[in-house]
């Protein structure tokens, strides 16, 4: 008893003396440019009022070392051109150089743990990012995004998670080298990045969130690492370039929309492990050719395989997807019970159980005449200011293999003049010069099944775009109100 009323004691001594400690206050301070806050020996930098286009952060303020750049502390500054941060902060604050617009290179320490929301957002100018450190952990949502210059991104030796549109938009990015890192994406990661080609992404990546590649035109290659189990929604939506897709064994679901309008596709194999094909996975598909769905698919939801016109299924007798196709009247081959069809692998030659056609569905149909586009999606007009980016949009549906070629034209009526390297779904228009312009895409069906005609065009709509001078403000430097509104020439 004595013993337990001694250590009562103690604890009770010991609450009283964490009570008693003194508390670091925390302190708005100001040395040199600078506005930070100070607790103990650290501070935190809440403002830059310097004009300094090339800024190198001291590694300490007042003697107090710098851990990291706060929220907003050089948002809008369009001196920056330049910025290294110091040498042991840790974290960037949400919108921290966000529409820093002439800001073309950050350099980041190895000590760099978090990237606020926002942090680089609008930085029209910067090239690339080397984030190379083992202790980056967290990149928040809309981190770099718009960031229309970036080619290169660098990450390294790391477990990362992606916020939502962390990149998105970084329309020049060719470059996405993610080494050695457990990463986990989140929404939109990458979506609209229309620069990159080839997909390569290391083992350690498991997950991929909603729409993470969406609309990344130009995508041709994905080679994805075994060890990935699920395609989220729309995780490669409207890579309209996509060609070549290798799906490893580990892969059990395919995600709604996960490859819906990837109208350059024309094959897909799916490898043993999938379980669940989700809505609309590969629907208007347009030049899919064949798709081999093992036995494994034991759900496809609706339009899995919707308005893919010339679209054959390999399958396995009284499997799921032999009844799907069935059921939405789609060509078939039967490859009989228990066929291996691992993702990549082809059919053995010495199969003694030969694949089984079904008849009627299965014999081509020659057209006479190759089919006019079906334009389901029209560019639209849009008002723009100067220098920021606009992307005109064309979806259509082909019989055969589709192509694009854009145009332009300074009237509502006038013959257009083609756009050189202008051939694809999307068109990125320049936005230097204000003024009016009329856009539009000629959509050419080209169809080898055709006995006559074999090529069909559909021109779409005219969308008019305004390039207007950018608006600026001008504000009272004393309390912040807004003096006068003027347009930037």
């Amino acid at each position: 008893m004595k013993k337990l009323k001694r250590a009562g004691s103690l604890v009770l001594a010991l609450a009283i003396a964490l009570v008693l400690l003194p508390i670091q206050p925390v302190r708005a301070e100001t040395f040199g440019d600078y506005e930070f806050l100070s607790s103990g020996n650290t501070a935190v930098i809440t403002k830059y009022n310097g004009r300094t286009s090339d800024v190198v952060i001291p590694d300490r303020l007042a003697g107090k070392l710098v851990t990291a750049i706060g929220d907003g502390a050089f948002s809008y500054n369009s001196s920056l051109t330049s910025v290294r941060l110091p040498a042991e902060a840790d974290t960037i604050g949400a919108s921290a150089f966000s529409y820093c617009a002439n800001l073309s290179l950050a350099v980041i320490p190895t000590s760099l743990r978090n990237i606020g929301n926002s942090a680089f957002e609008y930085c029209a100018k910067l090239s690339s990012v080397n984030l190379n450190n083992s202790l980056l952990n967290s990149i928040g949502d809309k981190a770099f995004y718009m960031c229309e210059s970036l080619t290169t991104v660098n990450l390294n030796n790391t477990t990362v998670t992606f916020g939502d549109q962390a990149f998105a938009h970084c329309v020049k990015l060719t470059a996405l080298n993610i080494n050695n890192c457990t990463a986990i994406f989140g929404e939109k990661v990458f979506s609209h990045c229309e620069g990159i080609q080839v997909l390569r992404l290391p083992n350690t990546v498991q997950e991929y969130g909603t729409s993470a590649f969406e609309y990344c035109t130009s995508l041709t290659t994905v080679a994805l690492p075994n060890g990935v189990a699920t395609f989220g929604d729309g995780t490669f939506a409207y890579c309209t370039s996509l060609t070549s897709l290798n799906m490893p064994n580990s892969v059990v679901s395919v995600g709604d929309r996960a490859f819906t309008y990837c109208t350059a596709l024309t094959s897909v194999n799916i490898p043993n492990s999938v379980l669940t094909l989700g809505a609309e996975a590969y629907y208007h598909c347009d030049n899919l050719q064949t798709a081999t769905v093992p036995e494994s698919v034991k759900t496809i939801e609706t339009n899995a395989f919707g308005e893919c016109p010339d679209l054959t299924i390999n399958c396995v007798d009284d499997s799921a997807a032999h009844s799907y196709a069935k059921k939405n009247s789609i060509k078939f081959k039967l490859t009989g019970k228990g066929v291996s069809n691992p993702g990549q692998a082809k059919a053995s030659p010495s199969n003694t159980n030969p694949p089984r056609t079904n008849s009627p569905d299965t014999r081509e149909v020659k057209r006479v005449n190759a089919k006019a586009p079906v334009i389901k999606t029209q560019p639209k007009s849009q008002k723009v200011k100067k220098n920021k980016t606009l992307t005109l949009k064309v979806r259509a549906t082909v019989t055969g293999k589709v192509s694009y070629q854009w145009f332009k034209c300074k009237t509502k009526k006038g013959k257009g003049k083609k756009i050189k390297g202008a051939a694809k779904a999307n068109y990125i228009v320049p936005t230097k010069k204000k003024g009016v312009m009329y856009y539009y895409c000629v959509v050419k069906n080209t169809d080898n099944n055709a006995a006559k005609k074999k090529t069909a065009k559909k021109t779409t709509k005219r969308a008019k775009v305004v390039v207007k001078k950018a608006v600026s403000v001008k504000q009272n430097p004393i309390n912040g109100n807004v003096l006068f509104v003027y347009s930037k020439i």
